[in-house]
């Protein structure tokens, strides 16, 4: 969000009005964050999250690499990321998991948010890509006072042209991952 106040350089530059200026500012400011979900983790209704999963996965061109997947939850007041590779045939290789810190999820949260992610669809573009195989994106969420858990869940499998609208989330699941997971690594999530 933007804030403009026009006007208020020149009433400071004139000396008048300097403390409406600034009132206008702070009560511009307290209005802003008065209107914000203080979780920083709400749904559209308000009253925050009791529960939220984010998944990005990766299934590799290669027919026999194994599938990576990145997921954050968030359960009541609980943070987790977990990182998971399973072989072609299904054998779970690795499965590593940490608790984060809120502001690591709600970070995460915006960028859903911000991105359009909890309702994203992604727009494949180019056919003759042979070796992109699958991308799977889940958001689940539910809010402290809905009823039923909200998922949305896509997959595409060729470059897509709305493909910078999903990209700040793999780019933020990925520097998560590797700053946090001492015992697994990353192969197929971009690397910043």
């Amino acid at each position: 969000m933007e804030l403009h106040i026009d006007g208020c350089h020149k009433s400071a530059r004139h000396g008048i009005g300097t403390a409406l200026a600034r009132f206008i500012i702070i009560g511009s400011l307290f209005l802003l964050l008065a209107c914000q979900d203080n979780s920083g983790v709400g749904n559209n209704k308000g009253g925050g999250l009791s529960q939220a999963r984010v998944v990005m996965t990766i299934t590799p061109g290669k027919p026999s690499a194994p599938t990576e997947s990145i997921e954050l939850i968030k359960q009541d007041s609980n943070y987790i990321l977990r990182l998971r590779r399973i072989n072609a045939t299904g054998e779970l290789l690795e499965d590593e998991e940490v608790k984060l810190e809120r502001q690591d999820f709600e970070l995460v949260w915006a960028i859903v948010n911000r991105g359009g992610l909890r309702s994203f669809s992604p727009q494949e573009v180019d056919p003759s890509v042979i070796d992109f195989r699958e991308r799977r994106l889940r958001v689940e969420f539910l809010g402290k006072e809905d009823t039923d858990l909200t998922v949305h869940d896509v997959v595409w499998s060729q470059p897509l042209s709305n493909e910078t609208s999903i990209a700040p989330l793999i780019s933020q699941l990925a520097q998560l991952a590797r700053y946090h997971m001492k015992a697994s690594q990353l192969f197929y999530f971009p690397e910043e």
